[in-house]
C-alpha cells in the first residue's frame, strides 16, 4: 500500500471533518505478531469537502495488507475511498492453473512500444500506421506457462495478422532495465484468426516472469491470457 484518496466530491455541507485509516496485515507475513491487529496507516487527519484528499501511508514498509479500515468523524458523506498500491496474490495453489496475465492477480503492463511518447496501451493496443506494436507484461507471479490465448473476439478486419510471444525471467519490474535479460520464444511468429480465441501451447517449462507480445502488424486485441 502506497497511499489513499478520500474523495468527497459533491459533498459540501454533509462531509466528515476528519478521517483515520488503518490496515490489517495478511496472515502470510512471516513473524507477524500483529496479524489480527489494525495498524495505523494514516493518523487522524482533517479532510476537505468537495475535493480529493490524498494521503501517503505513514511508513515505507513493504508489508502486505489484506484489509483497510476507514473511520470518519463525524459521520458524513464520502463519494469514494481509493487505496493505491500493488496487487499481490494471497495464495496460489500450485495444482491449479491460473491466468498469470490477469490484472486481478496483479499482472501489469510495464513496457510498450510508445513509452517515450507516453502512449500507454490498455487491453486494446493503439491502432495507427502499420507498425509492429508490442507490450511487456509483468506476470502476477513468476511461473511455468502451459498455454497462451490471444483473444480477438469482436475484432473483424482490424486484428493483427500474426503475433509473436516471448518470455524472460527477470527480477526487475521492467526487464528493459535489466542488462542481463534474455528473451526466449514462447510462441513463434504465428498467424491468428480474427474474432476468435487463438490458443497456443507453450513448450517452454522454465520460470517466466514477463511476456512480450508483438503484433504483426499493429491491431486490435480483446485480451491476452497466460495460463500456468
Amino acid at each position: 500500500v502506497f497511499g489513499f484518496d478520500i474523495d468527497t466530491t459533491g459533498f459540501e455541507n454533509i462531509c466528515p471533518t476528519h478521517a483515520l485509516i488503518e490496515g490489517l496485515k495478511t496472515p502470510i507475513e512471516e513473524n507477524n505478531e500483529e496479524v489480527n491487529q489494525w495498524i495505523t496507516l494514516v493518523d487522524t487527519e482533517s479532510i476537505t469537502p468537495n475535493s480529493h484528499n490524498f494521503f501517503q501511508k505513514n511508513n515505507s514498509d513493504k508489508v502486505l495488507y489484506s484489509h483497510v479500515r476507514l473511520t470518519i468523524s463525524p459521520g458524513g458523506g464520502i463519494a469514494r475511498f481509493r487505496t493505491y498500491g500493488d496487487v499481490v496474490p494471497y495464495y496460489l495453489n500450485p495444482e491449479t492453473e491460473y491466468n498469470l496475465a490477469s490484472a486481478s492477480l496483479g499482472a501489469r503492463i510495464v513496457h510498450w512500444t510508445d513509452t517515450k511518447s507516453f502512449n500507454e496501451p490498455n487491453v486494446l493496443l493503439d491502432k495507427g500506421t502499420l507498425i509492429n506494436d508490442f507490450i511487456v507484461i509483468q506476470l502476477a507471479v513468476p511461473g511455468s506457462l502451459n498455454s497462451i490465448i490471444i483473444d480477438t473476439t469482436g475484432f473483424k478486419g482490424i486484428s493483427p495478422l500474426q503475433v509473436r510471444v516471448e518470455g524472460c525471467d527477470s527480477k526487475e519490474d521492467d526487464p528493459y532495465l535489466d542488462l542481463y535479460t534474455q528473451w526466449f520464444s514462447l510462441v513463434p511468429k504465428s498467424s491468428i484468426k480474427e474474432d476468435a480465441l487463438n490458443t497456443f501451447e507453450v513448450p517452454y517449462t522454465d520460470t517466466v516472469s514477463h511476456v512480450r507480445l508483438t503484433l504483426l502488424p499493429d491491431g486490435g486485441l480483446q485480451q491476452i491470457k497466460c495460463l500456468g
